[in-house]
């Protein structure tokens, strides 16, 4: 359990920096976009809109494996919240695999969607930089949301069974 404790720490910390760092420099290029339409009309500054998407989008899928450590996805526990005990363990276990496999697929599918843009050699139309500098975002993104679901279900295992052992225990006596 002290294993995958550090290691989601780790990731969290990782997570953290990367997404201030992205949000930082998304703020300062969307400033110099608003100062220079405002004051210098410099038209030079054109690559400002598609570099601040290319971090929005980046943002995004390293905030979403956040928003999936922390249980801030949008959920619909209606039928969850009725459930008690056992029944409500194995219904979390079966929505972390669903979980797991949906955002496994979508990795791997963003890592199609990576190779066509590199063998299709696309560019951005402005800054010119290729194409799967945005979309590589999908595969990485999508992969730590997956070890972050992973990560959930073998913590909220090794913690059930370790609750019901001394339970066991008591009752054989």
């Amino acid at each position: 359990m002290k294993i995958i404790n550090t290691i989601d720490r780790v990731l969290a910390k990782i997570e953290e920096t990367l997404c201030l760092v992205l949000l930082t420099a998304m703020i300062a290029v969307i400033t110099l976009q608003v100062l220079n339409q405002a004051f210098f009309h410099i038209r030079s500054i054109v690559w400002t809109e598609e570099v601040s998407r290319i971090l929005f989008v980046w943002s995004i899928m390293i905030g979403s494996s956040l928003a999936a450590r922390k249980g801030d996805h949008l959920t619909v526990d209606f039928i969850y919240s009725h459930f008690k005990g056992n029944a409500k363990f194995i219904l979390r276990v079966i929505i972390l695999l669903i979980c797991i496999v949906t955002c496994a697929y979508i990795a791997r599918s963003g890592v199609y969607l990576v190779m066509t843009n590199v063998m299709r050699n696309n560019f951005f139309g402005v800054t010119l930089w290729p194409m799967w500098v945005a979309t590589v975002s999908v595969p990485i993104g999508f992969t730590m949301i997956t070890v972050r679901y992973i990560l959930q279900l073998i913590s909220e295992s090794i913690e059930k069974f370790r609750k019901k052992k001394p339970e066991e225990e008591g009752g054989e006596n």
